[in-house]
């Protein structure tokens, strides 16, 4: 295989936008007991949050039209730092590798694992039951909401304070304004304890539109300018989580030139590719690859092509937590001729449907339990839209990703003490209720 090196690449149709400590979450951790409170409401890993990696100055989102702040009198309680374990690190994998060969269908796909599971992990804080037990098997491989909300606020303070990137990840709970007094406060403060989550009231009309609109656009450095074409008449609650990439290339390519990219196809296209000579390489039994480091080290741009007896559709097929990570680790520092493409890429997808089929479908039906995040009212997920972009050129890379977590009404599923079902013949009316008189009267038997 090293004897086909230097034509290593000419090929991508999927890149997986996944964040790793030099492609290994769990090398990050430690004790040092670094302050939590600093970080809350959004991460990021700017010293400066009003520039960018290139110096240029971001406009500032401005105040939201008929928005109320929830978060105003809570603070995020102090905990002992917690290392980061390599079970969550597994878990995470294994949840993207599910991901993958769920999703990908052909296209190009980008997907950010992270994001989904942040947004995700928020609305399981306020599931109860089996609804909690399916979100905590698919997103945590079985451990806990509680404990994975520890372990990623570790996780995200490590990201957020790395060096020579620009890293953000903001998360926030928007609440219809009629639904504010249902909420927890439990369920509220668990997400500022460990999400850093801000919390909004809102009246969920066309200014609150535009505020969420706004505020994605502002945590996504505008690479994501909304995800809202309008609000649900029905929605009570969106959960988002907002992340946002920069970085440059610890060693910048050379201008790119043009070059054939053989699509699935097998159709060629001319494209602008990129060319770089690495010590790095990666090679598992169906696939070759390499990582491309970005400033500070903590981050890699790593690619994995198939074998040329190989398909991509199998390669995914083939993939599992276990294999993704032994990828990862499997790089020897070899020479290696690289030539990837230059591009820019965005993906947007409901996930209901896909996160029902991996193991959590009471979420999103009439048996959801959120009762640990509202009270006189069952809600259930009504959609998870994610979206994501990307700009891979000759200096660096820009990435973004957004989920947003839809909370509906359960209407069949209030607190009661009685049942009427309407499912044998019956007699009904139309009443005037001020007179007790009724206008119609009929009787339903067939």
């Amino acid at each position: 295989m090293k004897g086909s090196i230097k034509k290593l690449l000419c090929a991508m149709t999927a890149f997986i936008f996944v964040f790793c400590a030099g492609c290994n979450m769990q090398a990050v951790g430690g004790g040092a007991d670094k302050s939590v409170v600093a970080s809350y409401g959004e991460h990021s890993g700017d010293a400066d949050d009003n520039k960018s990696v290139g110096g240029e100055t971001e406009k500032q989102q401005e105040p939201m039209k008929g928005v109320t702040d929830l978060m105003a009198g809570f603070t995020p309680a102090y905990a002992s730092p917690v290392k980061l374990a390599g079970e969550y690190g597994e878990a995470y994998n294994e949840l993207t590798a599910k991901l993958i060969k769920k999703l990908y269908a052909g296209d190009n796909l980008l997907i950010s694992p992270l994001s989904i599971q942040l947004a995700l992990s928020m609305t399981a804080l306020g599931a109860a039951g089996r609804t909690l037990e399916e979100m905590e098997a698919l997103l945590f491989n079985g451990g806990t909401s509680e404990a994975f909300g520890r372990y990623a606020r570790e996780y995200i303070n490590s990201l957020t304070g790395a060096e020579d990137v620009r890293l953000s990840v903001a998360d926030s709970v928007w609440i219809r304004e009629d639904m504010r007094e249902n909420v927890l406060k439990d369920f509220l403060q668990a997400n500022a304890d460990y999400y850093g989550a801000d919390a909004y009231a809102a009246p969920f009309d066309e200014d609150t539109k535009d505020a969420i609109n706004g505020w994605i656009n502002d945590k996504t450095n505008g690479m994501i300018e909304k995800m809202l074409d309008d609000i649900d008449k029905d929605s009570l609650m969106y959960l988002i989580n907002a992340f946002y990439f920069e970085a440059e290339w610890r060693k910048k390519f050379e201008p790119a030139f043009k070059d054939e990219f053989k699509n699935i196809e097998g159709v060629k296209t001319e494209i602008d590719m990129m060319s770089d000579y690495l010590e790095s390489f990666l090679s598992d039994d169906v696939a070759v690859g390499f990582k491309k480091y970005y400033q500070g080290g903590r981050f890699a741009f790593c690619a994995m092509l198939p074998n040329d007896n190989v398909s991509l559709a199998d390669m995914i097929a083939s993939l599992t937590g276990e294999r993704l990570k032994a990828f990862f680790d499997s790089e020897v520092k070899e020479g290696t001729m690289i030539r990837m493409p230059k591009f820019k890429d965005g993906y947007e997808k409901e996930l209901k449907e896909p996160l029902s089929e991996l193991g959590m479908p009471t979420a999103f039906g009439d048996g959801a339990n959120f009762s640990k995040m509202v009270e006189k009212v069952s809600v259930c997920i009504s959609k998870v839209r994610h979206k994501t972009a990307i700009d891979v050129n000759e200096n660096g890379t820009n990435a973004a990703a957004v989920t947003i977590v839809e909370m509906k009404e359960n209407a069949a599923y209030h607190e009661y003490k009685h049942k009427v079902y309407l499912n044998r013949p019956f007699m009904y009316f139309i009443l005037d209720t001020t007179t007790g008189m009724p206008l119609f009267v009929g009787t339903m038997t067939k």
